[in-house]
């Protein structure tokens, strides 16, 4: 599954409205690890619902 940002940026390289400072930006993602590292856990919904274990 392509994340969002990528599906962005395929976008806006498609419809030649990607920058370079967008474009620096996603070569610095992709050297550092953070372009397909896995988007991190967060609080969402079922975080929130209590499943009756809590004490």
């Amino acid at each position: 599954m392509v994340g969002k940002n990528k599906a962005l940026t395929k976008s806006l390289e498609e419809r030649g409205l990607m920058t370079d400072f967008g474009r620096r930006k996603i070569e610095e993602a992709r050297k550092n690890g953070q372009w397909d590292a896995p988007k991190p856990g967060g609080y969402g919904r079922a975080d929130c619902l209590d499943d009756g274990q809590a004490q």
